[in-house]
């Protein structure tokens, strides 16, 4: 049976760029991934791959895509598949590899990106209160937490890169930006899922 492991964090930590880093170091039939936007009814691809692309935010189904991903885990495969977005740790995985970044630095990074004033100032946010991980431990996710501020996407994906292979234990609670970063003056609308948009999948 396919394990299926989620790389997950707030839009700007560099899921993407880490994910292409860790296939170029990792070149085994038996890793494959997926982004979240590639299972969505519209996009062309529902197949695992090997390369991660970066894609436009849409609307999801997360009960539509857990069916999809409990078929992925029992097609008969062996090996690791890596589903890599922002949502991917509320699916049916075992794993959950979360990648973080100070909230300055991810501001940074979505400036860079062209996100709006409040997309970036609630994204920030998002990661100050450690939103991903508060909604992965309540599943009962087991989490490998990774800070990537000030670090290498080559540095981060061989942390990964261990993970997957049994060298490093779980771990989480290795940033604590509430202490560190205070809120934004503004405040910011986070710390709940819209209902209409989310539903999280039973595993």
């Amino acid at each position: 049976m396919t394990r299926v492991v989620a790389l997950t964090g707030t839009p700007g930590v560099g899921k993407t760029t880490v994910a292409a880093w860790l296939g170029a170091s990792h070149r085994s039939a038996s890793l494959r991934w997926i982004e979240v936007q590639d299972m969505l009814p519209h996009s062309r691809r529902s197949a695992p791959r090997r390369e991660p692309q970066r894609r436009v935010p849409v609307r999801v189904d997360l009960a539509h895509l857990a069916h999809l991903v409990r078929r992925h885990r029992h097609d008969g495969r062996d090996g690791t598949l890596l589903i890599i977005g922002h949502l991917s740790h509320l699916l049916p995985v075992q794993d959950v590899f979360l990648l973080r970044a100070s909230p300055v630095a991810l501001e940074r990074r979505l400036a860079r990106r062209g996100e709006t004033e409040r997309s970036r100032r609630e994204n920030a946010e998002a990661e100050r209160i450690d939103l991903i991980l508060q909604e992965a431990l309540a599943l009962g996710r087991t989490v490998y937490e990774f800070d990537t501020t000030g670090k290498r996407p080559r540095t981060v994906a061989g942390w990964l890169r261990h993970a997957l292979n049994g060298d490093l234990p779980p771990r989480h609670g290795v940033v604590d930006w509430l202490s560190t970063h205070p809120p934004h003056p503004e405040g910011a609308r986070t710390g709940r899922r819209d209902a209409s948009l989310f539903q999280t999948p039973k595993t």
